[in-house]
């Protein structure tokens, strides 16, 4: 068999469903022999930085990992932001690269990244973004190479790529018969375990205020989150999620107060000023989380429970540190049986309902649109104003995921990750994104549109880059123009582009309930271009003087 079609036979046995890109001349070979024998399905993005955000939505929905398949020069350089992304994120994804024959390296061949010669070092390049990474000099690599790409991307939770000369794809090789399939091991739980046992009876008693338990990103891996729901309950624990984290909690459940960081509630600040013990479970304690409530958490009894210990120049301080690290959900499990039950206290409601003025503003937007969202809606929410805007308001009473792209805020990222998502799931996505992000990559809907996937585009239109202008408002001296557009009518321009998408043109509360009440049973993709302002300034911490 050509090594193309052994790698086609690896991915069925390793029961991948999709895979995302952009065929090209040094990669076809592989799409090539995917497409002819029908499977995994090919989800073939118009650029590779949106199939690359797919595979990262691919994997918030099956957790299990997808990949990403690209073509030489800018077809794997399109990829470097979202590889960055998934790399600060840890949400892990395998790239394959087909690059130029190996004999035309250092010859002055089109698209060479090789390092030879005069041209740049590619393999060299990925590294920084990658925690794995190969160039395929040998056919007879290519199994071990697979092998370990899927297994460091798992248990890293980061990109693994690896880049094959385009001669060594169409090389035989025997038949691919046996998957070495990963097995990642739990991390044996570790000696400080009865530590964090003993920090949590130390609160047990009735006469001590319940902890803060502040759930963070780490908690979107795991398949069961059992143990750490039956820990709230036996500890009456207040509840916190970081803004990456905000789909793992029911909104709803009047234990919790919101979420913590730059788009936080001051509900949390609340009640961390009265409790002395907080629990951060799987908690990635960077500056946009902390901002707000840094102060605070140093003067408290801290328990971190992580599956690793961050790598990050940063240490967290606080009046005392229990530190326990290995499997999330086997250490919750062990606690929970060493500990006590405590007395619920009466609990007050700590967030704020919805406002039900008929005022056309984003709270009011965002409220009437979570009214629609169920068990079988997702959410994906680019960073930016509307990130803080959906973030902050949005309630999510049912169990989703929802996902914002904050490692590096890059714009336009949920595009992707929400088109993804609908094909690995087909659960509808709800994908909130601001006109200057669709700009960017709003015509990745075709990818929707052809494969036709049940996606809801929120186009919140201010016709500008909001963010720019805002700060420039609120830090310099005034808003310069800079950022302001022309109007534009997306609603208008998709419906003649694709007339098979539902599209509505939104400019008060009326219009946008009749949309949503029009797509509930719509399974195909959807625009909802929602005409705003660009004057309300985002619920960001650091936008506001205190």
């Amino acid at each position: 068999m050509k090594v193309a079609e052994c790698i086609n036979e690896y991915f069925i046995h390793k029961g991948i469903s999709h895979v995302f890109g952009v065929s090209g001349a040094n990669i076809e070979d592989l799409y090539y022999s995917i497409n002819n024998r029908g499977s995994p399905t090919i989800v073939l993005a118009k650029n590779e930085y949106n199939a690359a955000s797919m595979a990262m939505g691919y994997y918030l929905s099956t957790k299990t990992i997808s990949v990403v398949m690209t073509t030489s020069g800018p077809g794997i350089l399109n990829t470097i932001p979202i590889l960055a992304e998934s790399f600060t994120t840890k949400i892990p994804l395998v790239v394959i690269t087909g690059t130029i024959p190996v004999a035309l390296e250092g010859q002055g061949a089109f698209q060479d990244t090789s390092g030879k010669g005069e041209t740049f070092d590619l393999l060299e390049m990925v590294k920084h973004c990658s925690c794995f990474q190969i160039m395929i000099r040998d056919e007879n690599a290519i199994y071990k190479a697979l092998d370990q790409a899927f297994e460091q991307a798992l248990e890293y939770k980061r990109p693994a790529i690896i880049l094959i000369p385009k001669d060594i794809l169409s090389k035989e090789l025997p038949p691919f018969s046996k998957v070495n399939f990963v097995i990642i091991e739990p991390r044996k739980n570790p000696s400080n375990l009865l530590n964090a046992i003993s920090f949590c009876q130390s609160f047990s008693n009735d006469q001590t205020l319940s902890p803060l338990v502040i759930l963070g990103e780490e908690i979107v891996h795991l398949n069961n989150s059992n143990s750490i729901i039956d820990f709230i309950n036996q500890t009456d624990a207040r509840v916190a999620l970081t803004p990456n984290s905000k789909g793992c909690f029911d909104h709803q459940d009047p234990r919790f107060l919101g979420l913590i960081g730059i788009m936080g509630h001051s509900s949390v600040i609340d009640y961390l000023k009265q409790t002395d013990f907080i629990i951060m479970i799987g908690v990635k304690f960077d500056l946009l989380n902390r901002i707000g409530i840094h102060d605070l958490t140093c003067q408290k009894n801290i328990l971190i429970i992580n599956d690793e210990e961050s790598k990050s120049l940063y240490r967290l301080v606080g009046k005392t540190v229990c530190e326990l690290y290995g499997d999330i959900v086997e250490n919750m499990t062990q606690i929970c049986s060493k500990i006590d039950r405590k007395k619920p206290l009466p609990i007050q409601l700590a967030h704020t309902p919805s406002n039900n003025s008929v005022e056309y503003n984003l709270k009011n937007i965002i409220s009437l649109i979570q009214d629609s969202v169920n068990d079988s809606t997702n959410i994906f929410v680019d960073a930016g104003n509307t990130g803080a805007f959906v973030i902050h308001h949005l309630e999510l009473r049912h169990h989703s995921i929802c996902y914002v792209s904050l490692g590096m805020g890059g714009m336009g990222n949920s595009i992707g990750v929400g088109i993804g998502s609908a094909a690995a799931s087909n659960k509808k996505s709800y994908i909130f994104l601001g006109d200057g992000s669709f700009l960017m990559y709003g015509l990745e809907i075709h990818t929707a549109v052809e494969y036709e996937l049940p996606t809801v585009f929120f186009i919140f239109n201010n016709n500008s880059h909001g963010m720019c202008a805002i700060r420039e408002n609120i830090f310099l001296e005034g808003d310069s123009g800079l950022n302001n557009f022309k109007n534009s009518y997306y609603a208008d321009g998709i419906r003649n582009i694709f007339p098979s998408v539902h599209t509505y043109d939104v400019n008060n509360l009326d219009q946008l309930k009749v949309s949503l009440d029009d797509m509930v049973n719509q399974n195909t993709p959807c625009v909802v271009s929602i005409n705003i302002q660009n004057n309300e300034i985002p619920p960001f911490k650091t936008f506001y003087k205190t």
